[in-house]
């Protein structure tokens, strides 16, 4: 969880929503039916063919095949007490332009959440019920400054982790971390797909339920993917785990990634997509987060670079290659 600081200081733009909602005691949530089968106690076995299958997903996501990515946007936690959904739309294109829409309902309760960069400046614009909205907008250049000083890798999982990207940091996060154990073929909606199934690996389980506890309340045990059998999209993703100790997994999260339109690299954009990546607050009251976020995350690369470096002063081993967070 290397990041994992920073990342909340900027905030991811396709969860954002939750920043403005209070908090709900998710231990008052109720189980689903049906629930999955119980975990195997024994160590989990990789299939093959669902590692294949996720290892073409992330290949078709590459942003060196991605010039522009259109996509509908939809969200549920249905094991809240109040269920939560969003829904919106996402356009992404080069030189980190991206606009993000989102309608989002907590119970009675309903928001709006946009997040618009056309490469220069991140406008977050958010909304609760009919208070007011609230603007905030970041500079990008000052925070591409800043970032000069860190390593090339730092600079890009930012990046990817505002959106920049679409969906493949999301699902890149799950290799390194978890197993693959099976490939089925099923029909979802209009689309023959294949669902794959994984589970954290024996490292991370262990890690989080040390025997002989249970597997913590509200913590993802599986992961469910669904995938179309021809194009190797990820329509759906599913986090599966109990809210009650020791009880079965139910559906805790619940995203789908609807209706892409991908162009590739060099593709003219079409002339609508002109026009989203703009913004102007008019005489509206702004929140400046730039120099806030810079001073901070100018302290995270600090740290960072003294917790890498021994005590004799020589340079620590790489961590290029270890598993991201």
């Amino acid at each position: 969880m290397r990041h994992l600081r920073f990342f909340a200081l900027l905030g991811l733009p396709i969860l954002a929503s939750f920043l403005f909602f209070p908090r709900v005691t998710l231990s008052q949530a109720s189980p689903q039916t049906p629930p999955p089968s119980a975990p195997s106690a024994s160590a989990p076995k990789a299939d093959p063919k669902a590692l294949e299958t996720f290892h073409k997903v992330l290949d078709q996501l590459d942003p060196k095949k991605i010039g522009w990515l259109e996509m509908g946007l939809w969200e549920e936690m249905p094991c809240l007490p109040l269920r939560f959904q969003a829904d919106g739309d996402y356009l992404s294109g080069p030189d980190h332009r991206l606009r993000l829409n989102l309608k989002t309902r907590l119970g009675s309760q309903e928001g709006t959440t946009s997040v618009v960069s056309d490469g220069v400046t991140m406008w977050t614009i958010a909304a609760v019920g009919a208070e007011p909205r609230t603007i905030s907008k970041l500079g990008l250049r000052e925070v591409d400054e800043v970032l000069k000083t860190s390593s090339k890798q730092l600079r890009q999982e930012i990046y990817q982790v505002q959106g920049f990207q679409g969906v493949l940091p999301l699902f890149e996060s799950l290799a390194p971390q978890m197993i693959f154990t099976k490939q089925e073929t099923e029909r979802w909606q209009t689309n023959d797909v294949l669902k794959l199934t994984a589970v954290w690996n024996a490292e991370v389980s262990k890690a989080q339920a040390p025997p002989p506890n249970p597997w913590p309340q509200l913590m993802p045990r599986e992961c469910r993917i669904l995938v179309d059998a021809k194009t190797y999209w990820p329509h759906r993703l599913e986090l599966w785990g109990p809210t009650a100790p020791r009880g079965p997994d139910i559906l805790l999260l619940a995203m789908e990634f609807r209706n892409p339109n991908i162009l590739k690299p060099g593709d003219k954009e079409p002339e609508r997509y002109s026009r989203a990546f703009s913004f102007d607050p008019g005489k509206e009251n702004v929140h400046d987060s730039t120099k806030q976020q810079v001073e901070r995350l100018s302290q995270i690369i600090a740290a960072m670079a003294q917790q890498s470096t021994p005590p004799n002063g020589s340079a620590a081993p790489s961590t290029t290659n270890s598993p991201r967070p």
